[in-house]
């Protein structure tokens, strides 16, 4: 357990199969572990209830809500946000417990590493992704409407730190539940993007596939990854696709009332 005060808090709905490791290594930096489940229907609540950690229940309405209750139900100033798809590493476990939590730092960006399917370890070659995921709730914070950006407000005028410890990232079990994960994603990108009257054109429709494709598949390094990485690449490029046909899609509706 870390000698400082941190609550990590977590957000659950059916992780029956990830989210023992998850908790496991959570204990390890944590002197408190806030669940928030919106409903599941398999053993998720039974294997959290087992580590003596309580479910608190709340509706669910977005990602970033969801978070921000969470937020708000730690008792410590020091939080840790971690998505029930991740596991913390015990490199950065061990760098979080001998961390000093002081004035200078409000927040500490940490990298996160994809983990594809059938896979043990994050790929070297593969592009990371570095985020505020630790950081004190007094100043920081989980914006409550951010649709499902789940990105940490940090007041411009405050520094952020970077760990050198990463969080491993199984994004996704296999396509059946990488397609209902991004269907969900995609739906709340599609009612924030209503609320500020977005609008896409036809060209980006066409060609968001084929470009987001390029992007995860070149850039970020999945053409290293094998067939796993032709299929992260092409699931990841699918969902950025739907967003922008489920947003011409609702304008199209509007039109015709």
């Amino acid at each position: 357990m870390s000698k400082n005060l941190i609550s990590v808090y977590i957000i659950t709905f059916n992780e029956q199969d990830r989210i023992n490791d998850t908790i496991i290594a959570a204990k390890k930096v944590a002197d408190e572990i806030i669940i928030i489940d919106s409903g599941s229907t398999d053993n998720t609540k039974l294997i959290v209830k087992k580590h003596n950690i309580d479910v608190i229940y709340n509706k669910w309405h977005s990602y970033c809500e969801q978070k921000y209750f969470a937020q708000n139900k730690c008792r410590n100033d020091w939080v840790l946000m971690i998505d029930a798809d991740e596991v913390i590493s015990d490199q950065l476990a061990q760098e979080i417990n001998q961390l000093k939590l002081d004035d200078q730092y409000c927040s500490f960006k940490i990298k996160i590493r994809n983990i594809l399917p059938n896979q043990k370890k994050p790929h070297n070659i593969i592009a990371d992704y570095n985020v505020v995921r630790l950081y004190n709730k007094k100043i920081c914070s989980m914006p409550k409407d951010k649709g499902n950006h789940d990105r940490i407000f940090v007041p411009k005028n405050k520094k952020i730190g970077q760990l050198k410890g990463y969080i491993k990232h199984y994004s996704f079990i296999n396509i059946f539940h990488a397609t209902e994960k991004f269907n969900i994603h995609s739906s709340e990108m599609q009612k924030k993007l209503n609320k500020k009257s977005k609008k896409y054109s036809f060209f980006r429709l066409v060609t968001e596939y084929p470009r987001q494709f390029l992007k995860y598949y070149l850039f970020k390094g999945m053409i290293f990854a094998g067939k796993q990485g032709f299929i992260y690449a092409s699931s990841h490029a699918y969902f950025r696709f739907l967003k922008i046909a489920k947003n011409i899609e609702g304008k199209l509706g509007s039109d015709l009332k």
